[in-house]
C-alpha cells in the first residue's frame, strides 16, 4: 500500500534530513531520530484512530467549543485591534515627547 501523497512527501523529507545530518556531522542527530520516530508513529496510528467513532465524537465535541475557523477569526480580529491600539499609543507618546523641552503654555 503506497499511502497518501502527504505521507510519501514526509518520508522523502525525513530521508533528506537524515542525509543532511550524515553529510554535515557524520551521524544522525538525536532530535532527528526522535522526531522521525514520532512522525512515523503518528502517521501510522492515525490510520487506525482517524476513522474510529470515538475520534469523530471527540472532534465533534471540540468543534462544538468553537475551536477552528471561528476561533481563528476572533484571534485575527483581536490581533488587528491590538495593533491599532499600539499604533495609537505610539503616536500619543510621540506627541507627548514632542512637548518635552518646550516652554509651558
Amino acid at each position: 500500500m503506497m499511502g497518501t501523497p502527504a505521507y510519501f512527501a514526509s518520508c522523502v523529507l525525513l530521508v533528506v534530513l537524515a542525509a543532511y545530518d550524515l553529510w554535515s556531522t557524520h551521524r544522525l542527530h538525536r532530535a532527528t531520530i526522535w522526531g522521525s520516530a514520532f512522525l512515523i508513529f503518528m502517521e501510522q496510528i492515525s490510520r487506525f484512530i482517524g476513522p474510529s467513532a470515538p475520534w469523530h465524537a471527540f472532534v465533534h465535541w471540540m468543534q462544538s467549543w468553537g475551536v477552528g475557523y471561528r476561533c481563528m477569526a476572533k484571534l485575527s480580529q483581536a490581533w488587528k485591534c491590538r495593533e491599532k491600539q499600539q499604533q495609537r499609543h505610539a503616536s500619543n507618546v510621540k506627541r507627548l515627547l514632542g512637548r518635552v523641552g518646550r516652554p509651558c503654555q
